[in-house]
């Protein structure tokens, strides 16, 4: 949900002439250059960044730590970018990014001369009056009325977990930091809307015996500029049905169409909703962090919203299923999705997933290989290539010499144990799904990226390693 309050909050600058969707980000950011790729790291802009087209990886899997926590400060946000890789040219397709988010606050920052959290507080919360909205993660501190953090096992039986550290203070703050409620939410939705294109929204006179009447019976003020964000950007699938576009931190379909396009969900069931009703326009966004899930679509022909939070992650999306079977019986859509039906086949291939995606495919790439290799060939501090200071610690694990401990960038929290391989490759596969939800891997979906593959010199010492994240290399070097 942070997406949309920052793309609204760079709208705001760029109706003050303080930004331009158009300015470059190495010129707003003068120390920002990808050493990946020239072409984006000079010509990328504000509104790539807002539409996910610059075509990098985030690296999320580095990035967002273990147990909910990071690896990297804010200080090293424009150094980390210029060492991300390209995984598509510039505005050749859309690819998530998050930490494109990460350079929308630094520019905030900039534009504003103040943290960029402070900017969205000052310009959006406190004038919607969404007081249970937050930027601070300190809130799960301070306030006792707040939803605690689970997983869902293979049984079916809830996990507790440590809520995320992503805030406004941290990286990927701008793209996930925020915290708040169901009224909240709504309050905001019908702020998205009520522009010069729909004037007559609800507002304070709205009939008190409605059900939605004390979460948007205050005047809510228009928000300038905002349908700036509902605009097509860039195109998410061309092969879905539905118009599947990108704004500025939002997803615009129209009915029929697949909806929760960034729902987890949609890589195991994607029903198509709709196919013989008249046809929605639907804006969407799902947020999805180990421990919670949120759905939030606005529906502006007929001024509706649907928020669903879940403090659960489980065996499927629940939030987003909930929020497709809310729409098509709103508005009565033909022929019904059985939406309970669709969810246990979900359910069904995110029990399967581990196994085939990332056990079984471990195992049936394992080479037989001499195996006399000695942990100790690989320890010692490798640093990422282009962004010095971001760091890999190989060390001795003191409870099996057969394996290494790896720390991610010196933070003890983020200790992953490794096992050989084969060859000069090593692998942290967690021995299960369960383990594998607990400790927070959700952010990687293959088995390659558990593998360490380290490359030897002439004189057969280890030099440095290789890491493949999101489908690109990422080289490490080792200090010598």
């Amino acid at each position: 949900m942070a997406a949309k309050l920052v793309a609204v909050a760079t709208v705001t600058l760029v109706a003050n002439r303080k930004l331009s969707w158009d300015d470059r980000v190495a010129t707003l950011l003068p120390d920002s250059s990808n050493q990946s790729d020239s072409v984006t790291g000079q010509r990328c802009t504000v509104e790539d960044l807002h539409s996910h087209r610059c075509g990098l990886s985030g690296l999320d899997q580095a990035v967002q730590g273990l147990h909910g926590e990071l690896t990297l400060e804010t200080a090293d946000i424009v150094r980390f970018a210029n060492a991300l890789p390209v995984k598509y040219e510039l505005r050749t397709r859309w690819w998530y990014f998050n930490f494109g988010y990460s350079l929308v606050g630094r520019i905030i920052d900039m534009a504003t001369g103040g943290p960029w959290a402070s900017y969205l507080e000052t310009k959006i919360l406190k004038p919607l009056q969404m007081m249970r909205t937050t930027l601070s993660r300190a809130i799960h501190k301070t306030d006792s009325n707040i939803a605690k953090t689970y997983v869902v096992l293979t049984d079916g039986t809830p996990s507790e977990v440590r809520p995320i550290d992503i805030d406004g203070n941290c990286v990927n703050g701008a793209a996930g930091g925020v915290r708040s409620t169901v009224s909240d939410l709504l309050r905001w939705s019908h702020a998205l809307m009520r522009t010069s294109e729909n004037p007559c929204i609800i507002d304070a006179e709205h009939d008190s015996s409605s059900p939605g009447h004390d979460y948007i019976s205050i005047g809510v003020p228009s928000l300038s500029s905002s349908s700036d964000i509902f605009s097509s950007r860039t195109i998410v699938d061309p092969r879905a049905p539905g118009a599947n576009n990108y704004g500025l931190g939002i997803v615009r379909q129209s009915t029929p169409a697949a909806l929760g396009v960034i729902s987890p969900n949609r890589d195991f069931s994607s029903p198509v909703i709709g196919l013989n009703s008249p046809s929605l326009r639907v804006f969407s966004h799902n947020g999805d962090f180990n421990g919670a899930t949120a759905s939030m679509y606005l529906l502006p022909d007929s001024v509706s919203a649907v928020v669903v939070l879940s403090n659960a992650k489980g065996l499927s999306d629940a939030a987003d299923w909930i929020v497709q079977d809310i729409i098509q019986s709103m508005f009565k859509l033909q022929p019904p999705i059985d939406v309970l039906a669709e969810s246990c086949r979900c359910r069904d291939k995110y029990l399967r997933w581990f196994k085939e995606t990332i056990q079984d495919p471990l195992e049936a790439n394992r080479q037989s290989g001499p195996n006399n290799r000695q942990p100790n060939d690989y320890t010692g501090n490798f640093f990422m290539s282009a962004c010095d200071s971001f760091a890999l610690e190989l060390k001795a694990n003191p409870e099996n010499p057969q394996t290494l401990l790896l720390v991610v960038n010196g933070r003890p929290s983020q200790t992953h144990v490794l096992s050989p391989y084969h060859f000069d490759t090593w692998e942290f596969v967690p021995g299960s799904y369960d383990s594998y939800i607990q400790k927070g891997y959700e952010t990687y979906h293959s088995y390659i990226e558990f593998l360490l593959s380290f490359q030897r010199q002439a004189d057969e010492t280890v030099c440095s390693l290789k890491w493949v994240l999101d489908g690109c290399e990422v080289f490490f070097t080792k200090k010598r």
